[in-house]
């Protein structure tokens, strides 16, 4: 596997792979959420990019540590323990029904009875609502396209990481959000929102949104919005956003007639450009210039 920079990614050309692969996720996702210390803002709940392919991280068990990953230059499931037991299965053409009872296996050879809830997370992010042991039906798996979405993680990953480690205040480790299947970090003021309530808003959006932050990353895209993007997001909603541009051109805020607080800027016009990685950088800089305008924050130098 050998791709040049970023590779063409068109949502339409892999979309039922897309929704393989992230039905997959959503299965590790799940027990990374049940099997990690509950932490601020869910931060316990994401998945994390590998050298190799996506991974629960170390997760906690009274046996000792473990840990599941895709390896998605292989295309393999892998399971470890911190004992050295280490265990593994091809996961092309399996339904998410034999992905599922075969990942519960290997954690059963391990000492592990795996509890978590086996239905998907928001369905309609993944067009069905049955659970994983159900999912029966023959699933289409396009290795070349998932290894694409993989290596382009691999290349987002580290501008996310150079972005967020120009700021002193408090920022959000770079995840892959199992619920949307975009990689992301967010960057905090430190200003907590009033009036954000679980009862009102569920336990999730509580937790995730209690305060001020601005959000980046790259997003695959699905029904919603059918192709794969860069984006900016803030929190809360700031009053006459729109009047600040993004860059580099083409970038743009979603929403013509409406305050929108996601500015997106599209992967395919980003990697046609003459430095795809600096238009990247450019259309982060310039959402989080316009946010913290639109916002009043104090303005950090990101060099």
């Amino acid at each position: 596997m050998l791709f040049l920079n970023f590779p063409e990614l068109k949502l339409e050309n892999w979309i039922e792979s897309k929704i393989t692969l992230h039905l997959f996720l959503q299965i590790l996702g799940k027990i990374r959420l049940a099997y990690f210390p509950p932490q601020q803002h869910f931060w316990h709940a994401p998945l994390y990019v590998t050298a190799n392919g996506i991974t629960t991280g170390p997760l906690v068990h009274a046996t000792g540590l473990f840990e599941i990953k895709l390896d998605l230059v292989k295309h393999k499931c892998i399971a470890i323990h911190s004992n050295g037991q280490s265990y593994g299965f091809a996961i092309e053409a399996l339904s998410v029904s034999e992905f599922y009872q075969k990942t519960v296996a290997l954690t059963q050879k391990m000492g592990i009875e795996l509890v978590i809830y086996a239905k998907p997370y928001d369905p309609s992010r993944v067009r069905t609502e049955m659970s994983f042991i159900e999912n029966t039906q023959a699933r289409a798996y396009d290795k070349e396209y998932i290894s694409r979405f993989w290596y382009i993680l691999t290349q987002v990953y580290p501008i996310l990481e150079q972005f967020k480690g120009a700021f002193v205040t408090k920022v959000s480790p770079v995840f892959l959000y199992w619920q949307t299947l975009d990689l992301g970090c967010s960057i905090y003021t430190g200003n907590e929102i009033k009036g954000v309530s679980s009862a009102v808003h569920g336990k999730v959006f509580q937790q995730t949104y209690s305060h001020e932050m601005f959000s980046i990353g790259f997003w695959v895209g699905d029904d919603y919005l059918p192709e794969p993007v860069f984006y900016v997001q803030a929190n809360p909603d700031y009053p006459g956003l729109l009047k600040y541009p993004l860059f580099p051109q083409g970038a743009r805020w979603l929403g013509e007639q409406e305050e929108s607080l996601m500015g997106i800027f599209n992967y395919q016009q980003c990697i046609e450009s003459l430095d795809p990685k600096q238009a990247i950088r450019d259309f982060f800089q310039s959402g989080y210039l316009a946010i913290s305008q639109s916002a009043n924050w104090f303005v950090e130098e990101v060099d």
